[in-house]
């Protein structure tokens, strides 16, 4: 009795669906968006495509996950059907389970060689990525508004679509092995971004023996004077001992004192209240709760209370963006002097970062982040 070729044939269908869905998936996830954008530049009709795909991207993954999910039942089904109808049920359960472990084999492969030619697949199969799109767009709507009343309905499928840091990390690597997508200081942004919540307050703060501080028993001609020397529009003011901050003096509140011939003002008067973090804080959890108190400087406390330094958010912008020097930051050059042949007079505050770059060497940063620790 010969066997019916439709299952076969619904079988084969399943499998190439699955494959094509998987291509598409990291074909359009990884595709070089400069490629797509030099194409349109010269009116590439399919890069125009790829371009309206991304745009509905929300539809455009849900749309490959509805064909992949259908491809595995498909696969399922016709592997149960194999199974039941075989006249010898425990070899083609056998021959079943080889073939699920071959395709398990191969996905990996196939889609890390489609990651490595992203580009190339999305433009050659971007016919074939509209019309999948046509023919599963009802269904990506109807699984979107289910996710929406599951969901906050108030918030829209855009808002809500993220992103792991796995994959930026994936996505940055790959950029920097293929030199394509993102530039070398946009790639170190993001990795810095990425670092934050890695890195902790007692990593990023000017600690307490640079800190500018003011005796709360201070004139105000002498506070004048120090926040003129020092740049700062804002100063950390004690009571006793540094340990001991006890609120916060604006330089904008000073001068106003000036202006209104009230220098006989006690500084205490003036002073704005404090706020305080503790060493072991997050940058990434510190910079939104900076945000949402709407401060620009903390007290950065140890774990006995003392003061350990202060955090600006000027610090935590530097620690995504760079160094950002104004008038009164010393240039890189002057913590470094040379004072012969291959000898330097370094300055202990000059960060292990800055010290690589300078001098072009290897020094191991992981347990000390300025040259005097």
């Amino acid at each position: 009795m010969e066997s019916d070729p439709l299952p076969w044939l619904f079988l084969g269908i399943a499998v190439v669906s699955l494959i094509v869905s998987n291509s598409l998936d990291v074909a359009y996830a990884f595709v070089n968006r400069s490629e797509v954008r030099r194409k349109l530049e010269d009116s590439s009709p399919r890069a125009r495509l790829i371009v309206e795909l991304l745009h509905a991207h929300v539809h455009l993954f849900l749309a490959l996950s509805v064909l992949k999910y259908l491809s595995l039942l498909c696969i399922g089904a016709a592997s149960a059907y194999f199974v039941l109808t075989a006249a010898v049920q425990w070899q083609m359960g056998l021959i079943v389970i080889a073939g699920w472990s071959l395709l398990a084999l191969i996905q990996p492969l196939w889609r890390a060689f489609v990651h490595k030619n992203a580009t190339s697949f999305a433009f050659h199969l971007v016919p074939l990525m509209r019309g999948i799109m046509i023919l599963l767009y009802p269904l990506a709507v109807i699984i979107e508004q289910i996710s929406h009343w599951a969901g906050d309905n108030n918030v829209k499928s855009d808002d809500r679509t993220t992103i792991s840091d796995e994959a930026l990390r994936l996505l940055v690597s790959s950029s920097e092995k293929s030199s394509e997508e993102i530039e070398e200081n946009e790639r170190e942004m993001i990795v810095s971004i990425l670092e934050m919540n890695e890195t902790s307050a007692r990593e990023l703060m000017v600690p307490r023996i640079d800190m500018v501080t003011i005796n709360v028993e201070t004139s105000l001609h002498d506070a004048l004077d120090t926040i003129i020397n020092a740049g700062h529009s804002r100063i950390p003011v004690y009571e006793e001992n540094i340990d001991s901050i006890v609120g916060l003096l604006y330089a904008k509140d000073l001068l106003k004192c000036f202006r209104d011939d009230q220098t006989d003002r006690p500084i205490r008067e003036l002073l704005r209240p404090a706020y305080f973090v503790p060493a072991s804080k997050k940058v990434d959890a510190l910079f939104q709760e900076m945000q949402k108190q709407r401060v620009h400087i903390v007290v950065v406390v140890d774990e006995y209370g003392g003061t350990a330094g202060l955090v600006t958010i000027e610090d935590i912008l530097e620690e995504i963006v760079g160094d950002i020097q104004d008038e009164y930051d010393l240039e890189e050059d002057a913590y470094v002097q040379g004072i012969g042949n291959d000898v330097y007079l370094l300055n202990s505050r000059l960060d292990v970062y800055s010290l690589t770059k300078l001098l072009d060497i290897e020094v191991d940063s992981e347990n000390a982040d300025t040259l005097g620790g």
